[in-house]
This record gives structure tokens, C-alpha cells and sequence, in this order.
């Protein structure tokens, strides 16, 4: 009942914003709302008293209309209380959270400055023009994997213009760019997805990377965080409009196999 009421008088409000007239100094019919602002307005600096009449007034029309219109939604929440049952499993969820082992309410907070991490991805120009966050083709990818097996994960950043890179976690949130040391700059071929996976059980991620039209890239982690490039012996160089990649055993033979997404087709290579 009091939300039907709210609504009632807001409504009766709006009407009166529109409906109800008077004439003002200039002979010209206004809203009622004008008539509020009226002995406050003063000439514009063009001396048009018109002009800065409606440029008081709108405030005010826009800030009572807001008030109105608030009004039933308030009241409407305010009449709907919880149920019984949905507070008591709040408070049931709450109780078991508590109890629980599990690490939970953590908070993040945004250390990219204090990181050392400065990477920025470029775009292409036709990009750049009408910018779309499609991830086929807009240097979205990001892999993190632990390359030189010191414990700490380390971060591969992708980008279309420039070239990606690699930074070393060197700990206590630190990072260090290692991209040309690693091995694995690739400038300005319109990266778009990667992939970390140990494809020769050796024990160190290697890393599989996607590009638009410059042909997808395969690198082998020769251990200490180091790579070369065997995407010809491998047989993995599709040149197209690649997109995002995964590997998995899909044959159950202890390879992993790879699985990458393209623009015009899937493709399968089996390891």
C-alpha cells in the first residue's frame, strides 16, 4: 500500500510539471517549475531573459523530476522485507563461512605501479578508428606460468604493434621484463592468444602463441627460463586469423595434444 501511494503522488507530480502553466515575464507560457526560479533569474550576459531563464530553471525541472521519480522505487523496496527463510540461510552461510578452512574474505588492491610492470599494449590503426574488444584480433591474451622453476609465476603479456613480453616474477610483487634475455620477442605481429604447456614432459612450461595473418608461434623452454623458436619442426606455423589455443590429451596417450581456434576453422594437431 504505501508504494501504491508513493506512486500516486509522483505521478500526481508529473502531471503538474507539465500541465500546470503560468505566463512569465517574457508573455511566453512556462512550466510550472519555471515559476520557482522565476524571481531569482537575472538577464544572461547575451541580455536574454529567456534564455537564462530556461537555463535556471532546467535544474530545477531535472533535480524535482528525479525526486519524483525515486519516490515508488524507494517505497517499493522498502515494502518488500527479506523473507524469513532467505535471512536465515544468510545467516547460515555466514556461520559456515566463518568455520571454514578455505581462504575467503580477501581483498585485491591494484599494485601494477609498485610492480614494475610497465607494458602497455598497442593497437593497430584500423583498430584504433572504431575500437572493438574482440579478442580474435585485439591483443587481449595474457599466460602466466613459472618459466625458470624459481616458485614464482611469471607473466606473458601479448600486444598487436610492439612486441609481447615476458616478466619475470623476481618476488614480494616485483617483476622484471626478460622478453629479449628469454628469447621471445615477436614485434608488431598482431599477437592475440597464448598458451603454456609442458608438450615435452620435461618438466618446464613451453609456450604456444596466435597471431592475425604472421603465422602461429611455437617456443620450447630449454629450462632457466630460456626459449627457441620450433614452430617449423613442429609443424604448428598456420598462418590465418587465429584466436585463442589450448593443449590437452585428447588421445589419452601421455602427449599433450594442441587445439587452436581460427577464423574460418578449428584445427586439431595431435602430439
Amino acid at each position: 500500500m504505501p508504494a501504491i501511494v508513493a506512486f500516486v503522488r509522483s505521478f500526481i507530480v508529473i502531471s503538474r510539471c507539465w500541465l500546470r502553466r503560468v505566463t512569465d515575464r517574457t508573455g511566453r507560457g512556462r512550466n510550472w517549475f519555471h515559476k520557482v526560479t522565476l524571481q531569482t533569474v537575472t538577464r544572461s550576459p547575451t541580455g536574454s531573459a529567456d534564455r537564462t531563464y530556461l537555463g535556471h530553471a532546467m535544474p530545477s525541472i531535472a533535480r524535482y523530476c528525479r525526486v519524483a521519480l525515486t519516490l515508488p522505487a524507494i517505497a517499493c523496496r522498502a515494502s518488500q522485507a527479506a523473507p524469513a527463510w532467505l535471512d536465515a540461510r544468510a545467516h547460515q552461510e555466514a556461520q559456515l563461512a566463518a568455520a571454514s578452512p578455505t581462504l575467503h574474505d580477501f581483498r585485491f588492491t591494484d599494485e601494477r605501479q609498485a610492480s614494475g610492470i610497465t607494458f602497455k599494449n598497442r593497437i593497430v590503426d584500423d583498430a584504433g578508428k572504431a575500437y572493438k574488444l574482440v579478442h580474435y584480433d585485439h591483443g587481449s591474451g595474457l599466460c602466466a606460468a613459472d618459466v625458470d622453476g624459481d616458485g614464482h609465476p611469471d607473466l606473458y603479456f601479448l600486444t598487436q604493434l610492439g612486441t609481447n613480453e615476458l616478466w619475470k616474477n623476481a618476488g614480494n610483487g616485483k617483476f622484471v621484463d626478460v622478453t629479449a634475455a628469454a628469447g621471445l620477442t615477436m614485434p608488431d605481429e598482431i599477437a592475440v592468444g597464448c598458451a603454456f604447456a609442458d608438450i615435452d614432459n620435461d618438466g618446464d612450461p613451453d609456450l604456444f602463441v596466435t597471431t592475425v595473418r604472421h603465422g602461429n608461434r611455437l617456443f620450447e623452454n630449454l629450462g632457466g627460463g630460456k626459449f627457441r623458436d620450433i614452430t617449423a619442426t613442429a609443424g604448428v606455423g598456420y598462418v590465418g586469423h587465429s584466436a585463442g589455443a589450448v593443449f590437452f590429451d585428447y588421445d589419452g596417450d601421455g602427449l599433450l595434444d594442441l587445439f587452436v581456434t581460427n577464423g574460418p576453422a578449428a584445427l586439431l594437431w595431435a602430439g
